[in-house]
């Protein structure tokens, strides 16, 4: 009965349950698109606007434009630049914020001269002044031809510098002809110098680096944009959440997420990701992205920082048969990246898997394989589904303390192994 239920047409309370999850899921999609849309447009103008030269280019609008087309160009932009006006229910980062208030003072200044008869005779002029020293005939003019070079000739007959000709006329000849060759040398002052302006980085508040402790590849963003994360799990299957990033790079990001992901497991990422720092989907409107689990901070109030680092366009092989299954990454062959050495060291310890809550899941033996003060690494036959602390006890001594695990994999020999990091206490050496 309860398999006809599942399989079988939903009645009843149950049907209306369903019909409320799926127009609740869609209702999702549409909002997580829409805000997607929205923070790339608003970058394409926040671009637009600081590298404009002139006030036609940060209203995108031709010199001949009509105080019509200024307006509504002007309407447009500052419509954009404010989410409650476009529909859109988001607070943006301060970094954008900030650009926002700079680009409408710019488009304000703009259409304030534009609009203005008087002004934008004299706006109009004022640019024509800047581009006449640019086509005038008279700026260009050759210097005069440079003095013939001279080659030491010693009394023998032989130059006095290796690899030089002894024949004076045939180098005469070949000054000559390069000479003739090379292209009329310019006055200098008839040089004009267009200096393009520095690129800028996407955004401007960068992650605040501690030169000691960050050991990223590249630097990261502080930016928070929605993403739509879709994940497997073996017994419930597909699901899906709408996260928010607290930093991006180019090759990873950190979401605040409410579900519990394991290490390893491979999520598929929907995001509004800056142009430039996309690796693929250079013009689609958002960035789809394959990424695997990284890091898993233990939750505040129910929310977890998860750090995953980006795969690309298409999932690992394996993935399309079981992907709720963990993946391990190949081992780094760069430079040790730990901030203390490990060192070989083999002990019976008892080990405790706790929840949020700090309340025991499961516990067991394990055997250590490398330590250091702040860390350890264990190897154990089985780990639970889902913990988010372990509680280390030495078999001998008086040593117990609370650790966190920064990374989880299973060797060749059928063991798990668990990277832990102690947060109350150090490991006596």
């Amino acid at each position: 009965m309860g398999e006809i239920l599942r399989t079988g047409e939903p009645t009843g309370r149950r049907a209306g349950q369903e019909q409320s999850t799926v127009e609740r899921s869609s209702a999702e999609q549409v909002c997580s698109a829409q805000i997607s849309a929205y923070y790339l447009e608003i970058e394409r103008l926040l671009d637009r606007v600081e590298h404009s030269a002139t006030h036609y280019q940060a209203l995108e609008v031709d010199q001949s434009a009509t105080r019509e087309d200024i307006h509504l160009a002007y309407k447009q932009a500052v419509s954009l630049l404010n989410p409650s006006r476009s529909g859109i229910a988001i607070v943006l980062p301060d970094d954008m914020q900030a650009r926002t208030k700079q680009a409408f003072d710019r488009l304000s200044s703009a259409v304030a001269v534009l609009t203005n008869f008087g002004k934008r005779i004299e706006y109009d002029n004022s640019l024509r002044q800047k581009a006449k020293p640019r086509i005038s005939v008279d700026i260009r003019m050759p210097l005069a031809p440079p003095l013939p070079k001279t080659v030491p000739i010693a009394p023998d007959g032989v130059p006095k510098t290796t690899g030089e000709s002894a024949n004076v006329s045939s180098d005469k000849s070949k000054i000559t002809e390069d000479k003739q060759a090379a292209p009329p040398t310019v006055a200098q002052d008839a040089i004009t110098i267009k200096h393009v302006p520095m690129q800028k980085e996407v955004y401007t508040k960068p992650v605040d680096r501690e030169v000691e402790h960050d050991r990223r590849r590249t630097i990261r963003l502080k930016i928070s944009l929605p993403a739509r994360v879709t994940g497997h799990d073996r017994e419930s299957g597909k699901w899906s959440e709408t996260a928010y990033t607290t930093d991006v790079s180019r090759f990873g990001v950190a979401l605040r997420m409410q579900r519990h992901v394991q290490f390893g497991m491979v999520l598929h990422l929907t995001l509004p990701l800056p142009i430039k720092l996309r690796s693929h989907g250079y013009s689609d409107p958002s960035y789809k992205v394959y990424a695997i689990v990284r890091r898993v901070e233990p939750p505040e109030d129910g929310v977890r920082l998860v750090g995953l680092e980006f795969l690309g366009e298409r999932p690992p092989p394996g993935y399309i048969d079981t992907p709720w299954v963990t993946f391990r990454t190949r081992q780094w062959t760069g430079a040790e990246r730990r901030r203390e050495q490990r060192k070989a060291h083999s002990e019976p310890i008892r080990v405790k898997f706790l929840d949020e809550s700090m309340s025991t899941v499961a516990e067991g033996e394990a055997m250590t394989e490398n330590v250091s003060r702040r860390g350890i690494q264990i190897r154990l036959k089985a780990i639970p589904a889902e913990f988010d602390f372990v509680k280390v006890k030495k078999v001998r001594g008086r040593f117990e303390a609370v650790a966190v695990v920064r990374n989880e994999y299973a060797g060749k020999d059928g063991f798990r192994r668990l990277c832990l990091r102690f947060i109350d206490r150090e490991w006596p050496l």
